[in-house]
């Protein structure tokens, strides 16, 4: 998967960069009234592109990671969920539910232990620098070299 990225910070080798807002107008209005900010992420860089804060990027991941990181994220949370409601079948409605939602927030840590326990997962890498069709298309249109 490929996607444009702008460089927010570089320190020492170590390279962080953030998401473009999307440019719809209904996205900038809605991001704007719940004041959301983009958080920077780190990427790598074995290609060793020039590349200075501000610069757009395209950066590349594995769809493997994608899909993991996305199941780590929704699903293991759900599943813990699920699990201790469905085992407490005899314990009153009330903790329950409250049992369950402590077990979600459990399944959200459970991403945590695994990295810890020496899970490395792969970082998003730069390929190069964005063209400007890139930056236009943002990948979606399938015939520029982002999308294609």
């Amino acid at each position: 998967m490929k996607q444009v990225v702008s460089i927010h910070s570089i320190d020492n080798g170590s390279y962080m960069a953030i998401h473009l807002p999307p440019k719809s107008s209904k996205s900038s209005t809605s991001r704007g009234f719940w004041k959301v900010k983009e958080r920077p992420f780190p990427v790598n860089n074995f290609s060793k592109t020039e590349v200075k804060v501000g610069d757009m990027v395209k950066i590349e991941m594995e769809p493997a990671e994608v899909i993991s990181g996305s199941f780590k994220l929704f699903i293991i949370p759900l599943i813990a969920f699920l699990v201790i409601y469905l085992s407490l079948f005899m314990v009153h409605e009330a903790i329950r539910i409250a049992a369950s939602f402590a077990g979600m927030g459990f399944g959200f840590y459970i991403p945590v232990l695994l990295r810890k326990r020496g899970r490395v997962e792969k970082l998003p890498e730069i390929i190069g620098i964005a063209t400007p069709e890139d930056i236009k298309c943002m990948g979606g249109c399938g015939s520029c070299s982002l999308c294609g």
